[in-house]
Order: structure tokens, then sequence, then C-alpha cells
């Protein structure tokens, strides 16, 4: 999910979120945003020593959902590589929550074994969340970093 996140003795930390975004409209009502990041783009580097990969955004597209206040919860579930990925997965859900200003009342969230996952559901009788959807299209490119040789 284009997450880049770092583990080390005193502990995990997200260094890149991933492209699962939380945020609150004025009213209180909890907005969801998914990216599907689509890499396109090739590269051969042939022998050893350092290879440098560069990426530009070629375009974002809007998923057609309907407009406003469009599910009545969002389930978000990851299956991590092992259990501190996994932990790591669960610190992210939390952390963008809280700065979101989601009250905890509305969501829940928890790590079991390799799986993560984030519930949000602010009341269940109403579309009471707002679900939105991107495809973020990359070109990428991979070439050999190395040094040049002046003559």
């Amino acid at each position: 999910m284009g997450g880049v996140f770092l583990e080390q003795n005193e502990g995990n930390t997200v260094k890149l979120p991933p492209s699962i975004t939380f945020a609150e409209t004025p009213d209180s009502i909890p907005i969801v945003t998914i990216n599907q990041i689509l890499p396109s783009g090739s590269g051969v580097v042939t022998g050893s020593g350092p290879a440098q990969v560069t990426s530009s955004l070629t375009s974002i597209t809007e998923t057609p959902l309907i407009v406003g206040n469009n599910t009545r919860s969002v389930n978000i579930t990851v299956r991590a590589a092992n259990t501190n990925a996994a932990l790591m997965w669960l610190q992210y859900f939390n952390n963008s929550a809280a700065q979101a200003g989601f009250s905890p009342s509305i969501y829940t969230s928890r790590a079991v074994g390799v799986d993560s996952f984030i519930f949000i559901r602010p009341d269940p009788k109403i579309y009471g969340v707002r679900l939105s959807m991107n495809q973020v299209n990359v070109n990428m490119a991979i070439q050999s970093a190395a040094p040049s040789v002046a003559g």
C-alpha cells in the first residue's frame, strides 16, 4: 500500500504513510480515502554497483462513487509479512484516526497475529462515512547510479 515502516531496536515508526488517509468534515463525518498506486515503466541495470529508482506522478483519477456520505462503515484489514509489521499498521491506523479527529467511539482497531484492521462505524443506522478512491499512476525508471569518470 505504499507505506515505508522503519523497524529498529528502539521501536517501530512510519517513515512514509501508506496510501490510506483519514479526515473529518466540519460536521464530524469521517472521510476515508484510499489511493490505488499503479506503477508503470521499466529499466534494466546489469553488473554490480548502486542503482537509482526515479518516479514521477503521471495522473490521479477519482474512481466514481456516490457523492457525499456513501457507506455505513469501512473495514480496512491488512495482512502483513510478520507480527511486527502488523503492529506498525495498527500504530498507523490509530495515529491517523487520532490526527483526523476521530472520536474513539466511532472506530475499533486491533492487531491479531499478522493481521491489522480498523473498523470505522459512526452510526449503524445512517450512511455516516464518506469513502473515496483514487487511481494514482506513477511512471518509474531504474538506472545505474555509478559516478561519472572525468578524463
